[in-house]
């Protein structure tokens, strides 16, 4: 008598994205099903994003919209409402708070590992803790090979690498191996000082917000000083509603004239309210993937070009408590915002020198300082990310680099697009990896739909094979 085991689905990365197309697979299943999770770095569900070491990061969404579940809106808010520090607080303003990205890490790894405790019978969850080298699709089926040179077989397999490591810009390279470089800003040893007087981080985003209270909250009281090509333009959230006036005004086939006209228009209207920008932002974000998949290659890179930098000072915002907490930090002159761009740089008398090209000057400046801190934001161009799977997936033409640099060719749905064209039906991604294709694709209201799109199409395409 022989026994014909599960069909497997492996899963490469376990952050959010990953964890919860697993936790997804779970719940939509309708066969014997093995699940193959592999992560080696970060904890599970958790991830590089919310496995943070300070009480002090916030989440930037409201808790209202930060369910990991797709379909039950209130399922974060839930939970926290029966933990220690929600308990006696009124829910009716919980939704519209911002909590600690710890207390949704611990939220996360709580959702996945009681849904591993309620496993049904016929499925099953094994965590592989290796790093995935390679994969070869085999007849039927893929090979996954491990770094200790295990292979193991699945019928279907998902991209979920989540996000990479900042690059390393070219004026950094003269110090990308010393040890007062640091190139992950996720790292806490990167805000463990000793007796540094300053440090110059790059970029002026919402990571160098973390590392500046990274920074103060282990105790560090020298400058810090912080650089990007625009300088600081972070804006902290209000509590307007949605503009969603500018929704009746946009008409298919979308045109990047078109949409700047009338997002400039209703921008300028609702200020003169007294209202900021962020409203229609907001209200954009339910059309944006649709948008942003209309536009022609020509337009969406005018978009990156020349609206790329408003559209993110607009889309990523700060509590408005660390907001002012920032502010008072260059009020105090303890932080330096400075618009221009590192030329180069070298390690000189136990200090880092650096020249640098202020913003609107042809001279050049020297600065020198104890530690850099790359916080430019992870790299979306997958051929400078130092992974060999995704090195040798493209030598092979698994995957295609996205032809905006941004992740990789798929499809809205997830199907990862080879080298000849062809959309792989039992080859998906989510996440990072799609912004090529969505724009909108690494936040938790956007990444939980897809965690459940992808399970819902493995599920169809599993019970089509198996069907006699």
């Amino acid at each position: 008598m022989s026994t014909t085991s599960p069909p497997a689905i492996a899963i490469i990365g376990g952050g959010f994205s990953g964890s919860f197309t697993a936790v997804q697979l779970i719940r939509q299943h309708r066969q014997p099903l093995r699940i193959l999770l592999f992560n080696c770095r970060y904890p599970v569900a958790r991830g590089i994003a919310y496995d943070t070491y300070s009480d002090e990061h916030l989440l930037n969404v409201k808790a209202g919209n930060m369910s990991a579940i797709d379909g039950e809106p209130d399922h974060f808010v839930n939970w926290f409402l029966q933990q220690a520090e929600g308990k006696g607080l009124d829910p009716g303003q919980v939704p519209f708070m911002f909590l600690p990205r710890s207390v949704y890490g611990r939220y996360l790894s709580d959702v996945f590992e009681q849904q591993l405790l309620r496993l049904p019978p016929s499925v099953s969850v094994e965590i592989v803790q290796q790093e995935v080298t390679d994969l070869r699709r085999e007849d039927h089926h893929w090979s996954i090979v491990t770094e200790p040179g295990r292979r193991i077989k699945a019928e279907a397999v998902v991209l979920a690498t989540g996000n990479s490591l900042p690059g390393t810009p070219s004026g950094l390279t003269g110090i990308s191996e010393s040890s007062r470089y640091c190139g992950n800003p996720w790292l806490e040893s990167c805000v463990v000082t000793t007796n540094e007087r300053e440090v110059l981080i790059v970029g002026t985003g919402l990571t160098m917000v973390d590392i500046v209270l990274g920074l103060r909250g282990k105790g560090y009281t020298g400058t810090i000083i912080a650089i990007s090509p625009k300088g600081f333009d972070i804006l902290p959230h209000r509590n307007f509603p949605p503009h969603k006036a500018i929704l009746d005004e946009l008409r298919e086939p979308y045109r990047i004239d078109q949409l700047v006209r009338v997002f400039r228009q209703h921008v300028f209207a609702i200020r003169k309210l007294g209202i900021s920008g962020e409203a229609v932002v907001d209200a954009l974000r339910s059309k944006t993937q649709e948008i942003w998949q209309q536009l022609s290659s020509r337009e969406k890179r005018q978009f990156i070009q020349h609206l790329r930098h408003l559209w993110g000072m607009a889309r990523h915002r700060l509590p408005f408590t660390i907001h002012e907490q920032i502010q008072r930090e260059i009020r105090k002159g303890s932080l330096i915002i400075r618009a221009g761009r590192i030329l180069s740089a070298s390690e000189e008398q136990a200090r880092i020198k650096l020249e640098i090209r202020p913003r609107g000057s042809d001279a050049t400046e020297t600065l020198r300082v104890d530690r850099v801190i790359n916080c430019t934001g992870p790299q979306p161009d997958i051929r400078k990310v130092a992974s060999p799977l995704l090195q040798r997936l493209t030598d092979r033409g698994l995957i295609v680099p996205h032809e905006l640099n941004l992740g990789i060719e798929a499809t809205a749905d997830g199907r990862i697009i080879d080298s000849d064209g062809n959309a792989q039906a039992d080859f998906l991604t989510l996440g990072t990896l799609l912004r090529g294709a969505l724009w909108e694709s690494t936040a938790v209201p956007e990444l939980r739909v897809q965690a459940a799109g992808v399970a819902r199409h493995l599920v169809n395409l599993l019970a089509t094979r198996t069907t006699p």
